[in-house]
């Protein structure tokens, strides 16, 4: 990104408005992205851009500037995020300066306070550290003390910073388990959960403003040397370090730590060096840290395809590997900004084959032994709550049933809405969980903590050990109990402007033409968040649906919903998601090789039912 470098030569604009509007009049380019790309060339405050720019154009590079120009790059389940590079569509020091100053223009907005106080984190990525600096100085230019911290920390320690230190805002540049390319701008509300609607509407708004200023003058920023003589700007780190630490460590369950227990960690390149390892530490557990992928590195090197995605069973075969050959425990990743975990365990105590969870084997692990536990200790809090969002399993609901807990389930996705129920009264939260490898006990973040996460799993797998057993072999009770569910995620990579129109395309035509059945299955409800709306295809009768509006589609394909297709657009990803559940009885006195048997029959269902949902989303 070239940013940093200033153009004080003019080259011949002529020439590069004429292959603009060539390429508007060939619709190479649509008309927002010329009109972007225009004003980037010829307005002082794009300047830094100019070169690079320029060459684009120069060499039409006209697919690539469409992508980059076409749209604002909008805040979606978890802020902006997206590539790093030249324009409206991309991260780069304007739209992050856009984004900072849109904040503090909002805050300004709807709060009235003497003072106001941001926190700040970032990750290990390409930039990261600029970037955070970046936001740090535009806060300080709008009189907000800004403080950021000393290195690379987790999302989940952002948000226990913003409450500890009662900032108004957190900000922290991070994009997850993004490729390498990328990078974000995730904010945080007082409370320390993500920026939620009516919010996040508020600020992109704010931001359209500042855009449509021609010298953006509406952007205040004062040199982060100069913020710091000022007392705008403060670093942080080991104080909030140790509260943040102390916090995580008191959500544990068992009175002593299994020495005996042996694990292999690995922070994919990332952050949770600063969060998870310590945790093993405080509590002296054995723990090998996977050399590969220890090393901070925004390019991933040691993770396979450099996508440091833990939902990807592939990022963590190294550490198998390793973990076979040191005959180890279990294996246990964060991804890079460490509020996500990834586990893989052995199928028994012989430790030679081995297999990676999913976000939902590990949301019901945790949820019943976290139960189980309290229960133990009559410590399950009157009214005390569980929290899952709408496309995370059902097995969760299963187990809140058996020990008479609430559990609310019909949340949107994005560990953001898990957080609105923790603020109505956090004294009642018990564990919250997203299928895409989110959890977390206790309160003291409002964000998903891989973390709390790890420290849990490793506490119920030392319990088992006691038991001769693996969470493997323990997951085959649960489903002896419950029933045995195969849940599977898959999705449509669909890119650019034009990946857009067709997500928003096949969408529409789900909604408008569902269709009758999915694999062998018959469609019975459909359950579209978007209207409100539930159509039951056997009766043709339509009914109010009681839950916060969304683009998602849920085709029920049993009478007790448990089987079902359900479809939405990522809200960080170019992707079309779908998530599909199959459920199948179980005798709790079935024979091993029965259950084996009923596994292979759902598990070969599902298999058809996603090629079938994956061919009709293709051909809509």
């Amino acid at each position: 990104m070239s940013n940093l470098v200033t153009n004080n030569e003019k080259n011949d604009d002529v020439v590069l408005f004429t292959k603009i509007q060539k390429a508007l009049e060939g619709k190479k380019l649509n008309p927002t992205a010329a009109e972007n790309i225009k004003r980037w060339l010829t307005e002082k405050k794009y300047r830094d851009f100019y070169n690079e720019l320029s060459s684009m154009v120069d060499k039409e590079e006209f697919v690539k500037l469409n992508d980059c120009f076409y749209t604002v790059i909008p805040f979606g389940t978890s802020g902006r995020r997206g590539p790093v590079g030249v324009g409206t569509n991309r991260i780069n020091f304007i739209t992050i300066s856009e984004s900072a100053q849109a904040i503090a223009n909002y805050l300004f907005h709807i709060k009235n306070n003497k003072t106001y106080k941001a926190v700040i984190a970032y990750d290990t990525r390409h930039y990261s550290t600029e970037f955070a600096i970046r936001t740090a100085e535009v806060f300080a230019g709008n009189g907000i003390l800004a403080y950021i911290f000393e290195s690379f920390r987790s999302t989940p320690e952002l948000s226990f910073a913003v409450r500890e230190l009662k900032a108004d805002i957190g900000v922290v540049i991070s994009a997850s388990h993004n490729p390498p390319s990328d990078n974000g701008f995730k904010a945080y509300w007082a409370d320390g959960g993500q920026i939620i609607p009516p919010h996040d509407q508020g600020i992109i708004n704010e931001v359209q403003k500042i855009i449509d200023e021609v010298d953006q003058s509406d952007i205040k920023r004062i040199p982060i040397d100069e913020a710091i003589n000022q007392g705008l700007v403060k670093w942080i780190g080991e104080e909030i370090d140790k509260k943040y630490l102390a916090s995580v460590c008191q959500e544990s369950l068992l009175s002593e730590s299994n020495n005996d227990i042996h694990i292999l960690y690995t922070p994919l390149h990332g952050t949770g060096t600063t969060s998870v390892l310590p945790v093993f530490q405080h509590f002296g557990y054995h723990v090998d840290v996977l050399r590969e992928q220890e090393k901070p590195d925004g390019d991933f090197p040691g993770v396979k395809n450099h996508i440091p995605n833990p939902e990807d069973p592939a990022v963590l075969e190294l550490a198998i590997t390793k973990a076979k050959e040191l005959s180890l425990d279990i294996v246990l990743a964060s991804d890079p900004d460490a509020d996500r975990l990834g586990v893989a365990v052995p199928l028994s105590n012989d430790k030679k084959e081995w297999i990676t969870l999913t976000g939902n084997q590990i949301a019901s692990l945790l949820t019943y032994f976290v139960l189980d536990q309290l229960q133990k200790k009559n410590a399950i809090q009157q009214n005390g709550v569980v929290t899952k969002t709408l496309v995370t399993t059902e097995l969760m609901t299963d187990i809140c049933n058996s020990f008479h807990v609430r559990i609310i389930k019909n949340l949107l996705v994005g560990f953001k809405y898990i957080a609105e129920i923790i603020n109505e009264a956090p004294e009642l939260f018990i564990v919250g969980a997203e299928e895409s490898h989110g959890f977390l006990k206790g309160s003291y973040t409002r964000d998903k903590d891989s973390a709390v996460a790890a420290l849990l799993m490793t506490e119920l797998t030392g319990y088992l050990k006691k038991q001769k057993k693996t969470p493997y072999q323990f997951l085959d009770e649960l489903y002896r109990r419950y029933g045995y569910y195969k849940e599977v995620v898959n999705s449509i990579i669909l890119e650019g402007e034009e990946g857009k129109r067709q997500i928003e395309l096949i969408m529409d035509e789900l909604r408008n033409h569902p269709p009758e059945k999915i694999g062998e299955l018959k469609v019975i409800e459909i359950h579209d968040y978007k209207i409100s709306c539930i159509t039951n295809l056997l009766s043709g009768e339509r009914q109010t649906l009681e839950s916060p509006k969304d683009n998602l589609l849920i085709f029920m394909l049993s009478q007790d919903g448990r089987t079902r297709v359900s479809v939405r657009p990522s809200g960080t990803e170019p992707k079309l998601k779908y998530y599909v559940s199959v459920y199948s009885e179980v005798r709790e006195t079935i024979t091993e090789d029965e259950l084996t048997r009923i596994k292979e029959f759902t598990n070969a269902l599902a298999t058809a039912i996603v090629q079938d949902a994956s061919q009709i989303a293709n051909a809509r």
